[in-house]
């Protein structure tokens, strides 16, 4: 409320860490989304959620005042994923394409979004091939250079910046190419971009 009446407030974001139940958190952040929007109908909402087997809970965060929605995977390549997010590599790769299709149909092209890390190395056919059929879908990339913690994983190199110019110039000519616009994204990480320069470079591309 004070965020907002000094104008500090114009979206919001809502994450948390995953529950053990079937809805993944999604029913505490229904009563959250409800209350949030009643109280301030007039800023956009955005939810952060795992792959979820019932894809009813996705449609039932946008009714309960979800404007957009991150389900994010976090690595493109299965060995890294089994190695980095050994957690999120239980929940295989076909789950994240129903969720992230059912979503685009729930909240719209440009209002959903899933983090892609780089830096970890991989493989870079692997990385293009599933951007590409990340973006088909209608979801937004959110590609954002990794900052490790070089007590927790000896070796790994930071993401190079001239890769990562490479990486953001690309998925920009991508996403305009199969008309999605990260710059119409309501609420979220996205409308934030503090952790990405892929709307950066997106605006870049398009006032060519």
């Amino acid at each position: 409320a004070f965020a907002k009446k000094e104008g500090r407030c114009s979206h919001m974001t809502l994450t948390s860490g995953t529950e053990e139940t079937e809805d993944k958190g999604a029913k505490r952040h229904m009563n959250i989304l409800k209350g949030l929007k009643k109280r301030h109908p007039d800023i956009p909402l955005h939810i952060q959620i795992e792959p979820l087997k019932d894809l009813t809970y996705i449609k039932k965060l946008k009714n309960s005042g979800a404007d957009t929605i991150g389900i994010h995977i976090e690595l493109l390549d299965e060995a890294l994923r089994e190695e980095i997010t050994p957690g999120k590599y239980q929940i295989p790769y076909k789950c994240f394409l129903e969720n992230w299709e059912y979503a685009v149909k729930v909240f719209g092209k440009n209002q959903v979004e899933s983090f892609i890390l780089t830096g970890f190395g991989g493989s870079d056919t692997i990385f293009k091939e599933r951007i590409k059929e990340i973006i088909k879908l209608g979801v937004i990339p959110f590609i954002t250079p990794v900052r490790s913690i070089p007590s927790k994983r000896k070796g790994t190199p930071p993401t190079n910046d001239k890769d990562l110019i490479k990486i953001y110039q690309w998925v920009s000519q991508l996403m305009l190419k199969f008309n999605l616009n990260p710059l119409k994204n309501k609420a979220g990480c996205v409308r934030c971009g503090g952790c990405s320069a892929i709307s950066d470079y997106y605006k870049f591309l398009v006032k060519q």
